[in-house]
């Protein structure tokens, strides 16, 4: 069997996209020696090398690989022109093709389709990321999840979502949930602790969460709660966000004004020092609207760090028991929770625990292993 993947989002984003599609690679070359794979990069421009220098990773994989440069707006008129599919035009002869994302799924071809989606955020909160934004956002994904084949979604709520708001039939959709990496773990070098502290220049106590700023996050909310913390507990203790900015942003620095110093944002934060801050913070914080998985809370736990987030959407999939889950709007009882967590050390060491336990559910190989059986599934009965 022939499959075609595009992973452009491995060397055009760094997070979000870009993690799960690296995971899902890397671990299907583990487990799968017998199919032959072609990796496709869509970019227009590279002028440093740093993207030819991420595809030369994957060549190790002994996995056919091919750079299309085109500019976006070539990509688009190509994807959705009815002369020839595609990928017809760009991957040759091929069984599969899975596309990551709905924005750059075309026009269906002879060979099935695989789309993933990871939410409905544009659906379900359009105002977000901007009327003209959502609507294009809307449409492209009703067109994609019509032409696909199979639907991967991350979640049995976004499944849910999808049955719900768009009549996708439940049989045409795989759930296949995500992971932490296996680097998300408690670490106790002392040393790597005190580096990782010292070159982003963190407080000695802090309580964390991590995730792209945008309005779904609802960090405005926490920002309140930070400030009906007691105020020894403001005193000691200081807010980290660590994440890029995504879409409206802006809104959530203006609340941070009233923390003054308090909260501290870390932007963007390389993989390989991010499991060292969730080991550095006391407690893990989560209080998002809307998740299509909720990705930070199982690291934290993977890390060994109590988590304390939303009830909503799929995080209680995700966390179980595992963690604290709360209404996200209601800042008395996040208040009320946090500053007891804080103060009971047996509560910490017993949500750590549970949090282990619980993110070893999870695996990249589980994913890997049930999105090949949904590539081996179309081309059979193809």
């Amino acid at each position: 069997m022939k499959i075609a993947i595009d992973a452009s989002r491995t060397v055009n984003e760094k997070a979000g996209i870009a993690k799960y599609l690296n995971n899902l690679i890397q671990n299907l070359a583990k487990i799968d020696h017998k199919n032959q794979y072609l990796l496709y990069f869509i970019f227009a421009k590279d002028p440093d090398g740093t993207k030819k220098r991420k595809i030369e990773q994957f060549k190790a994989l002994n996995w056919q690989t091919k750079i299309i440069k085109m500019p976006g707006r070539l990509k688009e008129f190509l994807l959705n022109q009815k002369i020839m599919p595609f990928p017809d035009l760009f991957c040759g002869k091929q069984d599969v093709i899975f596309t990551p994302t709905f924005i750059d799924l075309g026009r269906a071809g002879k060979k099935p389709q695989v789309l993933t989606i990871y939410d409905l955020t544009y659906f379900k909160f359009p105002s977000h990321l901007g009327g003209k934004q959502s609507a294009f956002a809307r449409a492209k994904t009703k067109s994609a999840c019509q032409k696909a084949a199979k639907i991967i979604v991350i979640s049995e709520h976004t499944k849910k979502d999808l049955i719900k708001i768009l009549n996708v039939p439940k049989q045409k959709i795989v759930v296949t949930h995500l992971a932490a990496d296996a680097h998300f773990r408690p670490i106790k070098d002392e040393k790597l602790r005190r580096q990782i502290s010292q070159k982003y220049n963190l407080p000695a106590k802090f309580i964390l969460t991590v995730g792209t700023l945008s309005p779904r996050k609802n960090l405005p909310m926490l920002f309140k709660t930070f400030l009906q913390l007691p105020a020894k507990l403001q005193k000691d203790y200081h807010l980290v966000v660590a994440g890029q900015k995504g879409w409206n942003y802006q809104g959530i620095f203006e609340a941070a004004a009233k923390l003054k110093n308090e909260v501290i944002f870390l932007d963007y934060v390389d993989d390989k020092d991010l499991p060292v801050i969730y080991n550095l913070a006391e407690i893990f914080v989560f209080p998002s609207l809307y998740e299509g998985f909720g990705l930070p809370p199982l690291e934290a736990m993977a890390a060994g760090v109590p988590v304390i987030c939303s009830n909503t959407s799929s995080l209680p999939e995700v966390v179980g028991q595992a963690g604290i889950l709360l209404p996200p709007e209601d800042i008395a009882v996040w208040a009320k929770t946090i500053t007891e967590t804080i103060g009971n050390k047996q509560l910490q060491t017993s949500l750590a625990q549970k949090g282990l336990y619980q993110a070893k559910k999870f695996s990249w190989a589980k994913t890997a292993q049930e999105t090949l059986k949904v590539f081996e599934g179309l081309a059979k009965n193809g």
